[in-house]
């Protein structure tokens, strides 16, 4: 699970916990400086140091942020 901080322009990455959907668990990454959200969409893949991620869904509340992102 990726959290974004647009404030702070950091995100943190943890592990989403079983069965509970939006719930974080484990802290993998935490505070890691990134400001070019903007060009993300659902599918899309975050390369974050070594690893990849693909983003495959979003919140209510992002996934209208970053559909008004890509009508810009």
């Amino acid at each position: 699970m990726i959290t974004f901080h647009v404030d702070k322009e950091k995100l943190d990455i943890t592990e989403a916990v079983k069965g509970q959907k939006w719930c974080c668990g484990r802290t993998f990454l935490k505070g890691v400086n990134y400001n070019s959200m903007d060009k993300y969409k659902i599918g899309s893949i975050l390369r974050i140091y070594r690893w990849n991620f693909r983003l495959l869904e979003a919140d209510d509340i992002t996934r209208q942020y970053l559909l008004s992102k890509q009508q810009l």
